[in-house]
């Protein structure tokens, strides 16, 4: 598959990608971040298998790539986009310290404007996916998000809102502790 002492490119592995069905590639693509390769297509091939592993639901996965690929970024606005990708997989894989982690990484190479954007972006993609997660019947999960979502930067309005999916979830799962607790601090 790989020849001994030659250094992959890669238009060698875009050759090779053409010609394979979807799990293959994803095996190729993994075999190939452990050969030898320069950074440029060592991101590449990063960036590819991380998109396949996020199509199939293996966000964990796709986050990390991710997270690898902004770290060899050359500019810092790939690395910000790459980590905040990396955000996203984290967060739709229900890793919230992860996914801050990478955020803080991706805050570190903002300047005052992009950093606005970028925790608008993160407020989107939490919410967004507790949102999915409600839909999915995924309450448990939605509550972790939406008690995270409580610690970020928001408006009155935005938190009343978020506290009142709260007091529903909790009381829907039964956690009347948390319910109780809740109410008190909205009344």
């Amino acid at each position: 598959m790989f020849e001994r002492g030659k250094a992959l490119t890669r238009l060698d592995i875009e050759s090779k990608l053409r010609n394979v069905g979807n799990y293959v590639k994803m095996n190729y693509l993994q075999e190939c971040l452990k050969q030898r390769l320069d950074l440029d297509t060592k991101r590449f091939v990063s960036l590819k298998l991380a998109e396949m592993y996020g199509e199939r639901g293996m966000h964990l996965n796709a986050a990390k790539l991710m997270s690898n690929a902004a770290e060899i970024s050359s500019t810092y606005t790939s690395k910000i986009n790459d980590f905040m990708r990396a955000v996203s997989f984290f967060v739709k894989g229900n890793n919230v310290q992860e996914a801050e982690i990478a955020f803080g990484k991706a805050l570190a190479c903002g300047n005052e404007v992009e950093k606005r954007v970028m925790k608008s972006s993160r407020k989107e993609i939490y919410l967004n996916h507790a949102q999915e997660l409600m839909k999915k019947e995924k309450r448990s999960s939605a509550v972790i998000l939406y008690e995270h979502y409580l610690r970020f930067d928001i408006n009155a309005s935005e938190k009343l809102e978020v506290q009142k999916i709260l007091l529903s979830l909790y009381q829907r799962l039964g956690k009347m502790n948390e319910y109780n607790n809740l109410k008190s601090k909205i009344n």
